[in-house]
C-alpha cells in the first residue's frame, strides 16, 4: 500500500467508534455482512456487490476471513497463528548467536508481530501473489523450529547420564 510518511498519517489518524476514521466505514460494512452468515461466511471469494448496499473490502485480516469462512474458520485460522507463535521462542536475545536457527527465530518473530500489526489494516489474501510469501513465511518460521529443536534433543541425548 502506499502510505506516505507512516508517522505523520498516524498523527493524523482521529478514531470514530474505536476504529481509525479511514476504516471505521469499511470495517462496518465489512462486520455487518459477516453477521449474514456468521458461522460459515460466504465462500471463498470476496465479492462488492451484494444487491443491499455498497461493500468495502474489510481492510482487516480477521473481518476478511470471518467474511469468507465464518467465526468458524476465523478461530482455526487464529488458532493457527497462535500455534505458530508459540513455536517462536527464540531462546536468544541475540542476533549474534552461534546457533543461526535460534537467531533466526529472534527475528522471525519480530517479523510475525510485524504482520500481525499489519493485517489488522490490509488484509493478504486480497492479493493473489502476495498470498503465497506469507505462507512460505510461515513455513520457514516452522522449519526453523523444527531444526532448533532437532538439535536441542539431539545435543540432549548426546550428554552423559
Amino acid at each position: 500500500t502506499h502510505i506516505g510518511n507512516v508517522f505523520a498519517r498516524f498523527s493524523e489518524t482521529t478514531f470514530v467508534n474505536g476504529m481509525p476514521d479511514s476504516r471505521a466505514l469499511a470495517w462496518t460494512m465489512a462486520f455487518k455482512r459477516m453477521m449474514v452468515h456468521p458461522l460459515i461466511g460466504w465462500g471463498p471469494f470476496y465479492s462488492l456487490e451484494n444487491g443491499l448496499e455498497m461493500v468495502y473490502w474489510p481492510h482487516n485480516l480477521f473481518l476478511y476471513v470471518a467474511n469468507l469462512i465464518g467465526l468458524i474458520g476465523l478461530s482455526c485460522f487464529v488458532w493457527m497463528l497462535w500455534r505458530i507463535w508459540r513455536q517462536l521462542e527464540p531462546g536468544t536475545d541475540s542476533l549474534g548467536d552461534v546457533n543461526y536457527a535460534r537467531a533466526y527465530l529472534l527475528i522471525a518473530k519480530v517479523q510475525f508481530v510485524t504482520f500481525i500489526l499489519d493485517q489488522t489494516k490490509i488484509e493478504y489474501l486480497r492479493n493473489n501473489i502476495y498470498q503465497f510469501q506469507v505462507w512460505i513465511m510461515f513455513s520457514s518460521m516452522i522449519a526453523a523450529s523444527m531444526v532448533l529443536a532437532r538439535e536441542e534433543r539431539a545435543a540432549r541425548e548426546a550428554e552423559p547420564a
